[in-house]
């Protein structure tokens, strides 16, 4: 009786483990009896950068979180404005924006940049080639590497570029 009832479980047992590994080899089935799905959702994106900075009035910056750093840039009588963002609370965290003359008094966002690894960056330009770069200045793995570049003679709106 003893070594029927062992036969009886140990069969009982390697069926249910057949049955198991039958069952989760197989692919699961799919039944699609629908038409794909498609949405009228653009791709957002958060941009914490204005899209016109109006250099007469600096308070045109609202007040967000973060620090923000406003440097003006002189380049062939036309006037550019960098606007640096640090929003990593002490990580270092930054959007970067350039602002290029539209020839109405204001000052259009031509370049944005994000960067999670600049700690503090400084504009150097070149005035024989027109290359803007931000190179990093903090003590860190970053220190001297170029973190973002263009070329100023190339760069903004039309009136910006060809001097209306």
């Amino acid at each position: 009786m003893r070594r029927a009832t062992t036969f009886a479980v140990v069969a009982i047992l390697a069926a249910a483990a057949g049955w198991a590994a039958c069952r989760l080899s197989q692919p699961p089935a799919v039944i699609c009896d629908r038409a794909p799905v498609e949405y009228d959702v653009k791709l957002a994106r958060i941009s914490y950068l204005d899209p016109v900075f109006v250099a007469e009035r600096p308070a045109a910056l609202p007040e967000g979180f973060g620090i923000r750093t406003v440097s003006r840039i002189e380049f062939e009588s036309k006037t550019f404005w960098l606007v640096e963002q640090d929003r990593g609370f002490g990580v270092p965290y930054k959007s970067i924006g350039l602002y290029a003359p539209t020839g109405e008094g204001s000052h259009k966002l031509v370049l944005e940049a994000e960067s999670c690894g600049a700690g503090h960056v400084k504009p150097e330009i070149d005035a024989t080639t027109g290359v803007l770069v931000l190179r990093e200045h903090a003590r860190s793995r970053l220190e001297g590497q170029v973190i973002l570049s263009c070329n100023l003679r190339s760069i903004g709106t039309y009136r910006s570029v060809h001097s209306e």
